[in-house]
């Protein structure tokens, strides 16, 4: 597997929880990937005006910035307008249905 850079859009539900979304990005460098990240570095908002974070993972996987953004950085971004709380939570809801399936299918395996 190629040890690269992403990003990745969390978020914070009406509860102050961390929700997937669905969307990322790889650019075809780590170092694109870095400059499209601190690109977004102009967009941060306060803790308290936040809907959603941006976060760096480095090639080793690691989580090693995030960005804080509102649903003005989110539009700006993307070009969409953002899902309603109950839409991110389903999303959460199957992306964690999915990574137990797998994790079942590995353990199946072995």
């Amino acid at each position: 597997m190629k040890c690269t850079s992403r990003m990745e859009m969390i978020f914070i539900d009406t509860d102050g929880q961390a929700r997937m979304t669905s969307i990322g990005a790889i650019m075809d460098t780590p170092l694109e990937t870095w400059l499209a990240f601190l690109s977004a570095k102009s967009l941060e908002v306060s803790a308290e005006r936040a809907q959603f974070f941006i976060d760096y993972y480095n090639r080793a996987g690691d989580l090693s910035d995030s960005i804080r953004i509102d649903a003005a950085g989110f539009r700006q971004i993307t070009g969409e307008d953002p899902k309603s709380d109950a839409e991110y939570r389903q999303i959460d809801r199957d992306f964690w249905r999915d990574v137990r399936a797998q994790l079942r299918k590995k353990e199946m395996r072995a």
